[in-house]
């Protein structure tokens, strides 16, 4: 995770994959980038997949504050799930 902070990386840290890809409807590969999304349409109207969209526009700084409570909210519902 502080890697992920505080490097450049594009890509999400690795225990998100499978809740972002779950999230948009797209299989892992597809939402790293090494496969093309089906042509349904629906991950690119997603307002999820848009706020996506607009948090990559953020600079540094904002991006790793977005990922940290991003981290954080998931972490409480799965918490919150286990119980």
């Amino acid at each position: 995770m502080i890697a992920y902070c505080e490097g450049e990386s594009e890509h999400p840290p690795t225990h998100l994959i499978p809740a972002l890809a779950k999230a948009f409807g797209v299989s892992a590969d597809v939402l790293l980038g090494l496969d093309e999304p089906t042509g349904r349409g629906r991950v690119r109207d997603n307002p999820l997949w848009r706020r996506f969209m607009q948090i990559e526009k953020l600079g540094r700084g904002e991006r790793k504050q977005i990922a940290q409570l991003l981290d954080k909210f998931i972490e409480t519902v799965r918490l919150k799930r286990a119980q």
